[in-house]
Formats: structure tokens, C-alpha cells, sequence
């Protein structure tokens, strides 16, 4: 089974062989009697990927909680590993390990905006961090806006091509419509023209 993100604005899907460097893993309605905070998830996390035959290692991470709509709590993760690794045996060994099902999701402008996704609306301290994580001192740190920036304006690009894509469509049917009427009308005129015709010659 394919994981599908739940935010398509700013992931994208991803097929059960598919691999990537940088991940944005969530864990929602999380049973907190399992996983109490932010460092037991980044930890159930980091042992998955430690573990199996792949040699693609965890360098950069950065974890928070988040408050649900239904008022539990749940976890987003951003990953970054140090080459491209398959996402599912992780979701499989978790999964075994914890009992519990997290979602995996891919962010195409990289660990950047993986990274300002889990921060949103937070503040720095509370957000968990890998040893050594690079300073983001800010989230509208100019790299930062840059890298959402071509994010947004990629999806304003798809929907403008739906967009064009419905309206190319609406003419095509708009100008069949016309040319419909205009043949009923030709085809009642010709009719016409044929009563009035014979008329004239009786």
C-alpha cells in the first residue's frame, strides 16, 4: 500500500519501492502512552533507519508535536540521510517494533522545506534537533523564503495548467455547441426552402 500525504500542497505521494534522501514522517492521533514526546519519536525513528542491510544513515533531523484538530496530539519529523533509501521497510520495522503506523512523505524542494514544515508555527525550543543540526536561527531566514517560495510558486503552476487545461476543454465544447445549433439551424432553413419550393410549383 502507497502512502499518501495528507498535505498534497506540500508533499508528495509515494509508491512502496520508491526512495528518497528527505523525508517528512508523520505519526498522527500518537498513543502517548507509547510515544510520550518528541524524543521517543525521533528515537523509534532513528532505529528503524539504523536497522537492515541499507548503508544510507540519518545525518540531519528535526522533530516536533503538534496539537490535532480532535484535540490529541501528533508528530512531524523531517529527515535528511546521507543518500537515497526506500521508506517502507522503515514504516514495516516501526510498525513491528511499536505498533504503530507513521506516514511517509516527500518534500521536493529538499530538507528546507521539510525542515520550515515541522517549525511552522513554532518556536525554536520546540522543536527537538539532531546534534549538530545547522542553525536556522529564523524560519523567514532568506534561504528559507526562498525555498517555499519556489514551492508555492510550483503549485500555483499546476493549478494555472489545470486551469488552462478546463478552459482549452470549455471552448472545444462551447465551439461543438455552436457548430450543433448552427447545423439544426441550416437544416431547418433547408427544410424550409423545400415546403416553400413545392408550394410554389402546385
Amino acid at each position: 500500500m502507497s502512502e499518501n500525504s495528507d498535505n498534497v500542497e506540500f508533499a508528495s505521494p509515494l509508491g512502496d519501492r520508491q526512495n528518497r534522501r528527505v523525508y517528512l514522517i508523520t505519526y498522527s492521533r500518537a498513543n502517548l502512552e507509547k510515544i510520550p514526546d518528541c524524543e521517543a519519536f525521533s528515537r523509534c525513528i532513528l532505529e528503524a533507519f539504523d536497522e537492515g542491510k541499507s548503508k544510507k544513515k540519518v545525518v540531519e533531523w528535526a522533530c516536533c508535536m503538534e496539537d490535532h484538530a480532535d484535540g490529541g496530539k501528533h508528530y512531524h519529523m523531517a529527515v535528511s540521510l546521507d543518500g537515497t533509501r526506500r521508506w517502507n521497510p522503515v514504516r514495516k520495522s516501526i510498525f513491528k517494533k511499536y505498533g504503530i503506523n507513521v506516514h511517509f512523505s516527500s518534500k521536493p524542494l529538499g530538507y528546507v522545506a521539510a525542515y520550515t514544515y515541522v517549525c511552522k508555527n513554532k518556536t525554536l525550543n520546540e522543536v527537538v534537533h539532531s546534534p549538530g543540526h545547522k542553525k536556522m536561527t529564523t524560519i523567514g531566514s532568506p534561504k528559507t523564503k526562498n525555498a517555499m517560495g519556489k514551492s508555492s510558486s510550483s503549485i500555483q503552476n499546476v493549478h494555472k495548467r489545470k486551469a488552462g487545461k478546463i478552459t482549452t476543454m470549455s471552448k472545444i465544447v462551447k465551439l461543438l455547441s455552436i457548430r450543433q445549433n448552427g447545423n439544426q439551424i441550416l437544416t431547418l432553413h433547408n427544410s424550409w426552402l423545400q415546403t416553400m419550393l413545392k408550394q410554389s410549383q402546385s
